[in-house]
């Protein structure tokens, strides 16, 4: 199991999405290695904006079908990560 995976895991556990794992792997374009390159990883970002953006719109409209988005991610200690300062990081 590569350190990405096991990564993604680890959040997706935090979440309770432990059995959507792979799901993820596959949507966000990983290669048979677990790695997504950060083009790809752009490119699916991009193609997810205008669900994103509609999401927000509709929280901004107050729509009561809108599923409430965090403002933050859940972790197991007190430093938990704003939505907002999440950095993608690439590696070499």
């Amino acid at each position: 199991m590569s350190r990405r995976y096991q990564d993604l895991l680890t959040v997706c556990r935090e979440l309770n999405l432990e059995n959507s794992v792979e799901e993820l792997m596959r949507e966000l374009g990983a290669d048979e290695h677990g790695r997504i390159s950060y083009q790809e990883f752009l490119r699916r970002r991009l193609a997810l904006r205008p669900e994103i953006e509609a999401l927000r719109a509709g929280k901004r409209r107050g729509s009561p079908h809108h599923t409430h988005t965090p403002e933050y991610l859940p972790t197991s200690s007190d430093n938990s990560l704003e939505i907002e300062r999440i950095k993608v990081v690439t590696t070499c």
